[in-house]
């Protein structure tokens, strides 16, 4: 439900995201019970899960989650002609990872979503990069990129940024 932060996700759907071909009949009622102790724990936060039209919904500002945050930031950051202010954005946006994002959670659904956020932290990432090089900080992104194209041996703009900063 935070993927989808103000927007309905049906129940269905959330039974296969949570458990996938492994869900059972009774997945509806352990989906049930799941919310109902979400309920109580955000409840405390000022925010709740409410039943809407089949599914249910995070009532939640968008501002509020992370993911949202950066995707915001990152846009941001692609209108800005000045490099420096599209650097900070950027900077902002990468300073919200915490690691891996769903981690311990194994459904095709989640390990999508998993690989779909760290195609978008890899673009920021290197689009980062750009900008410093662009602005000469070249000594400054070295070792990030030694780093990133370990990581990625295969991918041409890393390649290249690593080219052009050497």
């Amino acid at each position: 439900m935070i993927a989808d932060a103000d927007g309905v996700v049906p129940a269905d759907v959330l039974v296969d995201r949570v458990w996938g071909a492994d869900a059972s009949g009774r997945g509806r009622e352990a989906l049930y019970g799941y919310v109902s102790r979400l309920r109580q724990v955000l409840s405390g936060v000022g925010t709740d899960v409410v039943r809407d039209q089949g599914g249910y919904r995070l009532k939640v500002p968008a501002g509020a989650v992370d993911v949202h945050r950066f995707r915001d930031l990152v846009d941001q950051a692609r209108g800005m002609r000045d490099d420096e202010q599209a650097a900070s954005l950027r900077e902002e946006a990468l300073g919200l990872w915490r690691g891996e994002a769903y981690t311990g959670v194994d459904t095709p659904w989640f390990n999508a979503q998993c690989d779909f956020l760290a195609r978008e932290r890899l673009a920021a990432q290197l689009d980062l990069a750009d900008i410093r090089l662009r602005l000469g900080q070249h000594d400054r992104v070295l070792a990030e990129l030694f780093a990133r194209a370990e990581a990625h041996p295969l991918d041409e703009r890393t390649a290249g940024q690593l080219m052009l900063a050497l």
